[in-house]
């Protein structure tokens, strides 16, 4: 079946897919971000291997029980279905699974409703944030499941002010007091805020907070290739993850170039786009779509994973969360990927957000 999109359809469709989770997803004061519009082609066609894939089984199929009233929740989850998420091998040697749920801008009152949901409809990876206020409901959530804690990936981030000092390791505590964990299976350094030059020392820290058992795996977001040079020549230590800010009209090569050389992967955040330019209307996207019976954001989500990437796709709604997890059964070809990966204009100015010298 061969889908066609009407002006008004694409919006519907995009609403939710287009909060991505990122926290300067909706500009804050300090960052000025104007809409993009779609421009011509960019570098060719390059698909290089990120990572391993390792199969992932199917959970046993169970009676769908719906969701559960939250709260209270008076007996553990279970799934219908859960789909088979790949997971790819970090340079550690721990696994991640390629897809998860981001809660950037999912109210505090409204996380832990709709992170159960997310676990119910089969995401295992949860990506939140300090700064997105909202770690306490993501625990709560976990805790209510009943999913063991080695069948979840759970992802915080060190906020920019906490660099300093002995900051991180207390923030680190903070963060798993509200999740109500022992330990993260990632830590990210949220920004590298380089004016005020203290993101080598806060990379340290980390280092120091995986080692004492807080944090299973250690990394950084929207870090640049001179930021990760020299947190790397300094420590010695490189990060297992780079979460950028990565959507077809921004492809970051600079960046993914290196993390490829360096066995870095790479996380999207943004991965549609955030709805700043015409992306679910772009010819290569509606016409992978159409190809496949898929919508335009299943079309780029696929491409996203087709290309190595680790992907977190927002939405509060079910019928979003179940269409973006929709994305296992199908493969773009290479002339659909090419025409995608062609989007790009290949000068940064299809950037939505803000640039990570300027965020401080």
């Amino acid at each position: 079946m061969n889908f066609a999109f009407t002006s008004g359809e694409l919006a519907e469709l995009g609403a939710e897919n287009l909060c991505d989770h990122d926290s300067v997803a909706v500009p804050p004061l300090w960052a000025t971000v104007s809409t993009v519009p779609f421009k011509g082609a960019g570098r060719p066609h390059c698909r290089a291997l990120r990572g391993t894939q390792v199969g992932v089984p199917p959970h046993p199929s169970e009676w769908n029980l719906g969701l559960l009233p939250i709260p209270p929740i008076p007996y553990p989850l279970r799934l219908g279905h859960m789909a088979s998420i790949p997971q790819l091998t970090l340079n550690d040697g721990h696994h991640i699974p390629q897809l998860g749920y981001g809660v950037f801008r999912v109210p505090p009152a409204d996380t832990e409703r709709a992170v159960f949901e997310a676990l119910e409809v089969g995401y295992r990876h949860i990506d939140t944030a300090a700064i997105y206020g909202n770690e306490e409901g993501v625990g709560a959530a976990i805790a209510a499941s009943g999913i063991r804690r080695s069948d979840l990936f759970i992802t915080t981030k060190l906020w920019n002010n906490r660099h300093d000092g002995d900051a991180p390791h207390a923030a680190i505590a903070e963060s798993l007091d509200k999740l109500r964990l022992a330990q993260v299976d990632l830590y990210l350094v949220h920004w590298p805020t380089p004016a005020a030059d203290n993101y080598v020392h806060a990379w340290q820290k980390m280092i120091e907070i995986r080692d004492a058992g807080l944090a299973r795996s250690i990394g950084v977001s929207n870090h640049l290739v001179p930021h990760l040079e020299r947190i790397v020549s300094e420590t010695g230590v490189t990060p297992a993850v780079d979460q950028i800010e990565l959507h077809p009209a921004h492809q970051q090569r600079e960046v993914t170039d290196w993390a490829v050389a360096s066995g870095v992967a790479i996380e999207a955040w943004g991965p549609l786009g955030q709805g700043k330019y015409d992306l679910f209307g772009a010819a290569p996207v509606a016409a992978a779509a159409r190809a496949h019976g898929k919508t335009p954001a299943q079309a780029v989500l696929r491409w996203h994973l087709q290309k190595g990437f680790i992907v977190f796709p927002k939405s509060v709604r079910r019928e979003r969360l179940e269409e973006n997890l929709d994305v296992f059964d199908f493969d773009l070809s290479d002339d659909q990927i090419a025409a995608i990966d062609a989007m790009d204009p290949g000068d940064g100015s299809g950037r939505v957000s803000a640039h990570p010298d300027e965020v401080h």
